[in-house]
């Protein structure tokens, strides 16, 4: 489903399917991008855009490249302001260029520039194939200490990722800049929102999606959490009955909610678990993410492609794929799991300075005596979650980190599979309601470790499902209790909770990392890319893993598996 694009001012051996050129630069795209030319103006889409707004005259009629035409010619440059999505978008009027993404970062750029060279892409394969790729030190630190490559860093020299809401132009160089910023959401004027009022605007903007894309043909994943069963409230009281899954172990807490769900609305249900996984199942999948040309995507995401892929070949017809990608942070606030939010991460918000991070280096065998300390200080100054009092550095950690790089995974896979992937939690027009009402994290102390501070913590999910979809209330979540139980009496459900918890019935993880496991790093350290040697002390790490004592969840693991990641993408771009 991917399209390929890039962008150079030289000129390439080996190219995509079509171009268009002018004096400064050279478009080259393959057949599958969305290419309208109206007049003088160009447009090139990967994804898809819909209006921010109901424009009456175009709504129904203008659609994707169409549509950005439109606001162009109407509104000029600032015709972006009025479009939503999920997107890369090339702009080319009378020569000039112009490159935007979507306000979150759900798509992105990989841009190599070098003296007077550029090349700008949609994948990174691209730029391995005219160019000898290096390995960046500084972005191997920076991805160990956060999990992500944060800050515009990637695994090579001279190639870094455009933030959420580009605006790109290029000439002869390229200039960069944004033409919206979170910051936005944090500095909303604060008014009151009655649960009533955000149910509808919540549904509302749902079915806008659905009415502009004009399908039936719906997924979406669904867990025992409250996020997924919001959005499965609005779909139902909207009149659609999506196909649902999940994915992880056949006997969690997640698929016996999900499947008490499903029976009760009949709807159709799978869970894609693996039995018996392999070493050799695991690694296809991550030899694939690999080939999606993009770095950021962990390799740990593969239980997801495996998922989407399962999905796809159930329900071939499927058009679009609803998700709850942060649906409950942006209410509740921020959760350090040193998974997705590291300890490193923590330790800085409570006070501690980057004099920690050789420490955390070390554990994961990064080399640190030639590693410029300095220019990962420089990065890390520059991240807008150390800078802030501590409810905008939660706030920036949530949406830069954790949506604009780690939910972004997810979602990168499932749209490289599906023609529309839609976070509605993610959407623009609900953030900026969110954040103009008192039902944000601003309001709340999720890091309180007094549960009477937090009592009212789950309250949004409980209103809006209830008022959405009343019979969806009556079914506990996978934490103990049902939006019903909470509504009726909050001191109630914080007993129930605590009760449940201590004497209910106990679930597997989702995802226990065993002996298949270690099969698969071991294979993968057998052939590990000796570029890697400069960077990573790789015999301590096999001499780590040989000695065994491993744990079984994922949060461990990375310290291997960042490893066999890196060593993977090295080798694919060499083949390139």
């Amino acid at each position: 489903m991917k399209p390929d694009w890039l962008i150079t001012n030289t000129d390439l051996t080996e190219t995509p399917e079509k171009n268009i050129k002018s004096e400064l630069f050279t478009v080259y795209y393959n057949a599958e991008v969305q290419i309208v030319k109206i007049d003088d103006v160009i447009v090139l889409i990967d994804g898809y855009v819909l209006p921010r707004f109901d424009f009456k005259d175009v709504f129904s009629e203008r659609k994707n490249g169409e549509l950005v035409v439109y606001l162009y010619k109407k509104y000029g440059e600032e015709f972006i302001q009025y479009l939503k999505g999920s997107f890369n978008l090339i702009l080319i009027v009378k020569g000039k260029l112009k490159l935007f993404n979507d306000h979150i970062g759900l798509k992105k750029f990989f841009i190599f520039e070098q003296t007077s060279e550029f090349i700008i892409s949609n994948d990174i394969n691209f730029i391995a194939k005219n160019q000898e790729m290096q390995i960046d030190e500084t972005g191997i630190a920076v991805n160990t200490l956060f999990h992500h490559f944060t800050g515009g860093v990637t695994l090579y020299e001279n190639v870094r990722t455009s933030p959420n809401a580009s605006e790109i132009t290029v000439t002869n160089s390229v200039a960069s800049g944004v033409y919206w910023s979170y910051r936005e959401l944090a500095n909303l004027e604060r008014t009151n929102l009655s649960f009533d009022n955000f149910a509808d605007k919540i549904t509302h903007i749902t079915k806008g999606y659905l009415d502009y894309i004009g399908s039936d043909k719906i997924s979406m994943t669904l867990t025992g959490g409250m996020d997924s069963r919001t959005i499965l409230a609005m779909l139902l009281k909207l009149g659609y009955k999506p196909n649902t899954f999940t994915f992880g172990s056949g006997v969690s807490a997640d698929v016996e909610v999900a499947k008490k769900i499903t029976k009760s609305f009949d709807l159709k249900f799978n869970n894609y678990a693996v039995p018996n996984p392999d070493g050799e199942w695991y690694d296809s999948l991550t030899d694939e993410i690999v080939e999606m040309g993009n770095p950021l995507i962990h390799i740990h995401r593969a239980h997801r492609l495996d998922a989407i892929k399962k999905e796809l070949e159930e329900n071939p017809d499927v058009k679009i794929l609803f998700t709850g990608a942060m649906g409950g942070e942006g209410i509740r606030g921020l959760h350090y799991d040193n998974l997705i939010v590291t300890n490193f991460v923590k330790r800085l918000h409570h006070g501690e300075n980057c004099s920690v991070m050789n420490e955390v280096l070390e554990k994961y065998f990064v080399k640190t005596e030639s590693l410029s300390s300095d220019d990962v200080k420089k990065v890390i100054d520059e991240l807008s979650y150390f800078s802030d009092n501590r409810k905008l550095n939660e706030f920036f950690v949530l949406y830069e980190l954790v949506a604009s790089l780690h939910d972004y995974q997810d979602l990168t896979i499932y749209q490289n599979k599906l023609p529309y992937v839609i976070s509605i939690f993610l959407d623009i027009d609900y953030l900026e309601m969110l954040f103009s009402s008192q039902h944000s994290l601003f309001n709340k102390d999720n890091l309180a470790g007094n549960q009477l501070k937090r009592l009212n913590i789950p309250e949004v999910h409980c209103n809006l499902i209830d008022r959405i979809y009343k019979p969806l209330s009556k079914i506990k979540f996978v934490n103990g209790f049902s939006p019903r139980e909470f509504l009726t009496n909050k001191y109630y459900y914080l007993f129930l909770r605590a009760v449940r918890k201590k004497f209910g019935k106990k679930y597997p993880p989702n995802f226990p990392y065993g002996e298949w496991y270690h099969s698969f790093i071991a294979e993968n350290f057998n052939k590990l890319d000796s570029s890697l040697e400069d960077v990573i002390d790789v015999n301590r790490a096999k001499d780590q893993f040989v000695a065994g004592n491993h744990k079984t969840v994922e949060g461990y693991w990375h310290k291997f598996t960042n490893i066999v990641m890196y060593s993977k993408h090295i080798t694919n771009a060499k083949r390139k």
